[in-house]
This record gives C-alpha cells, structure tokens and sequence, in this order.
C-alpha cells in the first residue's frame, strides 16, 4: 500500500545498492536511481550516501526506512482485518493460454489448499498474440491479474513483474519428419546445413548464448528470428520442416513435434508475470507464494 518510489527505497535500502535493486526490482539502475532522486528532491533531504561499494543510509535514510517497514506491516495488518470483517474473499485471476498454462502456479497453490481461505484462484483464457503481448503485459490487473510463462525477456521485464517459480530446459522441437528427429539426444554439432527458429537477438541473454553455441559449431548453419512464440510459430517450422529452439516445459505444446534434449547445459526461467503496480490483494497473494515456495522441501 505504499507508493512506488517509498517500495523503490525501501528495496535500496535493504540490498545496498542500486544495481542489487534494480535486479530485485526487474527495472534498471538508471530507473532505481532516477525514483531515489526524484524521492530525495520531494523529502528535501538524502536518504543515501553514495560510495564505491555501494550506498549507505543516511541517519535520515534510516529513520524513514525503519518507519516505513512498520507502516508497511501496519497497511498489511489493516488490510487482513478488514478483509475479515468484510466477509469477503480475494478473487486473484489467473489467465492461461497454450504457451502459458497456469499449471505450475496451481500445483503449488493446491499444495497448500485449506491454508489460505481468504483468497480463491481463478483461471480463464487469454489471447496469445504476438502484436499484443506488451499491451497484456501492461493491463495485467485489468482482465486478469497473473499468468504464468517462461521469462527472461528483456522488454517483457520492462512491463511487468516476475516470481520465478522454477526453470525449463533449453531444448529442440523437431518436426517429426524431420532428418535428426529419431535421436533420442542431439549434439550441438548436428544443425550443419539446417535451419532453426530461435528469439531474436538481444532479448534473452540464454538464446543468445545458444544461437552463438550454435553458430560457432556449425559452419553451415540458417538462423531465422521471431520475436515471439505462439502456435503460429510451431506451424510455421511444420510447414517448411524446420527446427524450433523450445523448452521441455513445452514438450506437449504441438502433437506434430518431438521435442529432443541437447547436451548443453541451457536453462530458462518460468513462473508469474503480474502488474509493475499490483493490487494489495496481489501483492499479498504473491508474498503467500513465495512463503509457499519456501516452506517446500
């Protein structure tokens, strides 16, 4: 229930620096550092000393921050105390589509049911369209509130928060006609002269290592990009019999594909995508998923 800009100095405060932040955060150092100057011109006073190593709270700095950490548990005890008297349960809506199935989060969820009556889950499609994505991105908390997808897109991270809940192994999906499909584990040498689908550069620091990987064990090697997965993409590679650089956790996306491990060492995170600016009622779901999380085994 506290502003951007005090959750912003509050994470600062608690990393010690603005990089550690800005990597708590999903945004950049420049954002971090522009909100803490922004904060420090309202108050009329620093908040932070600047040194080499990091940044250290000013005597200012502490006392703001030790009261808004007792405001923050103040906002939350008032909320759970008017939920209940309120009667009512939160309703967090959850969107899926074909490469975003919510079945991670409603595993985890389920694995807790009975726990946490005062929140309910609810699952309902939306559009998987790649002109569109950033637009969903940005409206996350108008039709749904979360969803749940394999994430370490730079722009993506830009619009939106993420909780990783686990990783999906980098893999290949392999028209089944296609000539290297019969293995039952690919090398990286064995692409020469084919053609795969891969995201575009610069987006994901993983399919960049993968697509040089690849282009320095192949001499003979054709790379398209897009910029986006989505049915079309794995109808796109059916059509012209090409391989698509996927995930194990999309395995069972398209019944005309196998999808094959390669010996790399590949990985990609997954979990949930909500607003930069949640609800309460988001805020205090996610924070119950993360305790979930960590009470697992």
């Amino acid at each position: 229930m506290l502003s951007p800009a005090v959750q912003v100095f509050m994470t600062v405060a608690k990393e010690g620096s603005f990089s550690k932040a800005a990597q708590k955060l999903f945004i950049t150092s420049t954002a971090v550092m522009k909100q803490i100057n922004n904060l420090e011109a309202q108050l009329g006073f620093a908040l932070f000393t600047r040194t080499n190593q990091g940044v250290l709270l000013t005597d200012a700095g502490e006392s703001l921050n030790k009261d808004c950490l007792n405001l923050q548990k103040t906002a939350k005890e008032a909320l759970q105390k008017a939920r209940k008297l309120s009667d009512t349960t939160a309703i967090i809506r959850l969107g899926t589509a074909s490469l975003s199935p919510g079945k991670p989060l409603i595993d985890l969820w389920n694995s807790s049911y009975g726990n946490f009556p005062d929140f309910q889950l609810n699952v309902g499609p939306f559009n998987e369209n790649h002109t569109q994505i950033l637009t969903v991105l940005d409206n996350l908390g108008t039709d749904f509130d979360l969803f749940v997808s394999p994430c370490d897109a730079k722009s993506w991270l830009e619009h939106a928060n993420f909780l990783q809940l686990g990783s999906y192994s980098v893999e290949m999906a392999l028209p089944r006609n296609h000539p290297l499909a019969s293995k039952k584990m690919l090398e990286p040498t064995d692409f020469s002269g084919k053609t795969i689908i891969i995201f575009k550069e610069g987006e994901s620091d993983t399919m960049d290592q993968v697509r040089r990987l690849l282009q320095e064990q192949n001499s003979n090697i054709t790379i398209e990009s897009t910029d986006f997965y989505d049915i079309d993409t794995f109808n796109y590679c059916i059509k012209n019999n090409y391989s698509l650089l996927t995930l194990d956790g999309w395995q069972d996306i398209h019944p005309a594909f196998k999808t094959v491990p390669v010996k790399w060492n590949f990985q990609i995170p997954y979990g949930i995508l909500y607003a930069k600016q949640p609800a309460t009622q988001v805020e205090d779901f996610i924070e119950i998923v993360t305790a979930i999380q960590t009470s697992q085994p």
